[in-house]
């Protein structure tokens, strides 16, 4: 099939790790001043739950929900990144939660990205949510996905340093924008060991806006709002965040779902960003699905993979 073999030129700029690499730096100097937050009415007899507090870039406070199994560790955990708009609440279980939930033997941090659930607190966009996708897209530096990256570099920060954990084992995984999540974060940072994005976000970006009328009409309406914002620069700052020029980096396993008649984040342009990835890969395609991806079905799939290449 033609398109499998869809891989254009790279278009990342000559200062694109220098970007990250002083990104990373910034955050460092920020004190996280974790905060772990018991939530007793959400345990049960296989798991205790937290509410997690952490100060990220720009001295933001994210939160996300903490989940450790109450059998003795240490436990291999999953780094959950969440969809555009979409907010964790609670960690659901795989059997609660067919579609999203994690299997009670893994510890699980389902962490609320600034914008995002209670994390909202100073990035709010109102009820349009795909308004976070253009926030502050004049510059690089300021754009929220920058930020929203800081955040999940963070949440590793928090799992290492947890004697609960083993750092050995962990996973980033997430569907779409959380899918291109946890793809910059496996490229950026060793301390993830597995990757499992699902129809991921921006990727390929110059195809997305192509390909995704929604994606291209609200960088224009977002131009409209800009003086002197023009496209050129739209495309330029957003190079910095596209899933296409970290995949080279990454070196670890990757488990990644497409739906071929996804129309949000169409197939193709994950595509490309797979194409790229030169480690341990594998790749399932579902015909007949939408932005769900492979749904139930891929979802129990995942597991299985991660559990054998842990060897659980």
């Amino acid at each position: 099939m033609p398109p499998l073999k869809s891989k254009p030129h790279s278009h990342a700029k000559k200062d694109f790790e220098a970007f990250w690499n002083s990104t990373r730096l910034q955050l460092a100097e920020i004190a996280p001043r974790f905060k772990e937050i018991p939530k007793p009415s959400l345990d049960t007899k296989a798991y205790k739950v937290y509410l997690i507090e952490m100060q990220s870039l720009d001295n933001m406070t994210i939160r996300g929900w903490y989940r450790v199994p109450t059998v003795s560790g240490p436990h291999p955990v999953v780094l959950q990144l969440p969809s555009l708009g979409g907010s964790f609440f609670n960690v659901q279980t795989l059997a609660e939660k067919p579609r999203h939930g994690v299997p009670t033997d893994f510890a699980v941090l389902s962490l609320n990205i600034r914008g995002h659930g209670n994390s909202k607190e100073i990035i709010d966009v109102g009820e349009n949510y795909r308004h976070l996708v253009s926030y502050h897209l004049e510059s690089r530096e300021t754009y929220l996905y920058r930020g929203a990256v800081a955040d999940a570099l963070r949440a590793l920060d928090f799992l290492v340093t947890r004697p609960e954990i083993d750092s050995r084992r962990i996973v980033a995984e997430g569907g779409s924008q959380g899918g291109a999540l946890s793809l910059i974060v496996a490229a950026l940072d060793s301390r993830v060991k597995l990757c499992a994005p699902d129809v991921p976000f921006l990727s390929d970006i110059d195809r997305l806006l192509q390909y995704a009328p929604w994606f291209a009409d609200e960088m224009a309406r977002y131009q409209k709002t800009v003086p002197d914002l023009s496209l050129w620069r739209v495309q330029y700052n957003l190079s910095y965040f596209d899933t296409k020029n970290f995949a080279e980096k990454i070196k670890i396993p990757v488990l990644m779902s497409l739906g071929l008649q996804d129309q949000t984040c169409p197939a193709i342009t994950g595509l490309v960003t797979y194409n790229y990835i030169q480690g341990e890969k594998q790749l399932f395609i579902y015909p007949e699905a939408n932005h769900e991806g492979g749904g139930e079905q891929h979802r129990r799939r995942k597991f299985d993979w991660i559990r054998e290449k842990w060897s659980m």
